[in-house]
């Protein structure tokens, strides 16, 4: 389940957020794993397997089968690749959060820095502060952000080809639901109809069945 963009390495050569408060600031929001271990192993929720057939595709033949438990198995197929998925989709969300928490720290510790180490000082002796757009471009051009920058990219692309894909198999599943729903009751219609059928000509109870002895024009 891992994505495209792997574990984030801390580069060295912070600028103005050192290499050490880097890696400090890193760890402060790294805690994906931890997380995972706290779910999988604390409290006893393994992740979902993957799935060891292709994921499927809601065909015409699918809506058409005649026979149901055929449905019920394609229903199966569909909700084991909508739970896996759904697995998936929800880590890639989790470490976008914290691509964002570790990016929002660096960029209110450089405005820090900018603000105290480069502010000029005016002709009255008053300390005037870089420009948004000056402090902007240097937070936007900074090895660590724009490393976090485009992992939370890949990760964004990611979410959302999967939640294409698992809005998808759950509309499949409704689908599907309904026909193996539709089959159960085409079934128990046909169970009372026969039962109706088979009963016809009986007599109701209470009642006496005619005869020579009894019965009168």
């Amino acid at each position: 389940m891992n994505g495209p963009h792997g574990g984030l390495r801390v580069p060295s050569g912070m600028d103005d957020v050192g290499e050490t408060e880097g890696g400090i600031i890193h760890q402060r929001w790294d805690h994906f794993d931890g997380v995972i271990k706290y779910i999988e192993d604390d409290l006893g929720i393994p992740p979902p397997k993957e799935p060891n057939f292709p994921c499927p595709t809601l065909t015409a033949e699918d809506l058409t089968e005649p026979d149901g438990k055929r449905y019920t198995e394609r229903y199966n197929e569909f909700l084991a690749w909508y739970n896996y998925l759904s697995e998936v989709l929800a880590r890639h969300s989790a470490k976008k959060l914290e691509h964002k928490a570790e990016m929002d720290d660096i960029e209110a510790r450089l405005r820090e820095s900018f603000r105290k180490n480069t502010s000029k000082t005016t002709r009255s002796g008053d300390k005037k502060p870089p420009s948004s757009a000056e402090m902007e471009d240097k937070i936007q051009t900074h090895p660590r952000y724009v490393e976090l920058k485009q992992a939370n990219l890949e990760t964004s692309e990611t979410i959302e080809i999967l939640d294409g894909k698992v809005e998808s198999l759950k509309q499949s599943l409704a689908l599907l639901s309904r026909q193996v729903e539709i089959r159960r009751q085409n079934f128990d219609s046909g169970n009372r109809g026969s039962s109706i059928q088979g009963n016809r000509g009986l007599p109701a109870a209470g009642m006496r069945t005619p005869s020579s002895g009894g019965y009168q024009r």
